[in-house]
């Protein structure tokens, strides 16, 4: 599957949880199988991680952040190569659910997959 044409499931730019303002420089895009950090304004840097490797994850706002709907997913990385992965955007808690919503429905493809080629295999 060529992922360069796909649009992403979703897409935002940063979000500080201090008075809610745009963190300039940051981008951060869902793809069905994997997550796309983009941040820097002189040297670009962009870091993709497939979404089968998110082992764990978690919500972190403060009291101003939750007045401005902002907070930070953490996600954390089973690889140990890669760093973790901190979000910080607006409404938290429905970016984690569209995560998750990814997350379960790749690995239902890889199921599906795994169980036509083992039929396969049986003919």
């Amino acid at each position: 599957m060529n992922e360069t044409n796909m649009e992403p499931i979703w897409s935002s730019d940063g979000y500080s949880s201090f008075f809610g303002m745009k963190i300039p420089f940051v981008r951060y895009e869902l793809y069905p199988e994997k997550i796309r950090v983009t941040s820097g304004f002189f040297q670009q840097h962009t870091q993709e991680v497939p979404l089968y490797r998110i082992a764990a994850r978690g919500i972190n706002t403060n009291f101003i952040g939750r007045s401005f709907h902002c907070g930070t997913i953490k996600l954390i990385i089973a690889d140990r190569k890669v760093q973790d992965i901190y979000l910080q955007v607006k409404n938290p808690g429905e970016v984690l659910e569209a995560i998750d919503n990814a997350k379960a429905t790749e690995q239902q493809n890889f199921n599906n997959k795994q169980k036509n080629y083992a039929n396969r295999r049986r003919r």
